[in-house]
């Protein structure tokens, strides 16, 4: 128990849901003593396995080569070029207008 309840991390607890699963399954006297659905257990395990699928989906490849890396990078690189647009556009269409333009200032800059 002590080993589950370390960590914070996404992958971790997808490991402690099945580590939670086999122990209840191997030691299911003291759950029903207490009245615990031990359904539950199947079910937790399956959950854990969703999780890892959406994890991995979540996280995208690392692959270099992978089309899921490339088409995701390539889409963060151009919501990234049209979002510091905005800010760029903003402060050149409200010049006279100071209530405006401060709005769209920004601290941030790209080289």
């Amino acid at each position: 128990m002590s080993r589950i309840r370390q960590g914070s991390e996404h992958a971790d607890m997808n490991q402690d849901l099945l580590e939670l699963g086999v122990l209840a399954q191997n030691n299911p006297e003291p759950l029903v003593k207490i009245n615990y659905d031990v359904s539950l257990n199947d079910k937790g395990i399956n959950t854990r396995g969703n999780m890892a699928n959406l994890l991995t989906l979540a996280n995208g490849s690392k692959d270099e080569g992978s089309m899921n890396k490339l088409m995701r990078d390539k889409s963060f690189t151009s919501l990234s070029d049209k979002i510091n647009t905005i800010p760029e556009c903003g402060c050149y269409v409200f010049l006279r207008n100071e209530e405006r333009k401060e709005k769209y200032a920004s601290d941030y800059h790209r080289d």
